[in-house]
């Protein structure tokens, strides 16, 4: 009877550890890179919605104030503003 005690809890515990090592495999080949995978997708989204709204609030302000002063440096700034051709034409001539 101890004997048979003794075996029942030695495959009890071989079956629970079993269980652990398949639990674990399963989190490194599937869950962990469906997690990763997610968390990539919403960065590059997040991105993109970043970059879309800095360039649209730029064309608001372009078309508000008729420019817009971007620092690039010390003491150096680029000027954005819509173009015109009659003015281009009139400044060849």
């Amino acid at each position: 009877m101890r004997n048979e005690n003794k075996n029942n809890l030695t495959i009890r515990i071989l079956v629970g550890i079993i269980a652990l090592l398949i639990i674990v495999l399963l989190f490194l080949f599937v869950i962990r890179p469906g997690l990763v995978n997610y968390n990539q997708n919403r960065q590059i989204e997040g991105y993109n919605v970043g970059y879309y709204q800095a360039i649209s609030n730029m064309l608001a302000l372009i078309q508000s104030e008729g420019y817009i002063q971007i620092p690039i440096g010390e003491n150096q700034s680029v000027f954005l503003a819509p173009f015109n051709p009659e003015q281009a034409a009139q400044g060849t001539q």
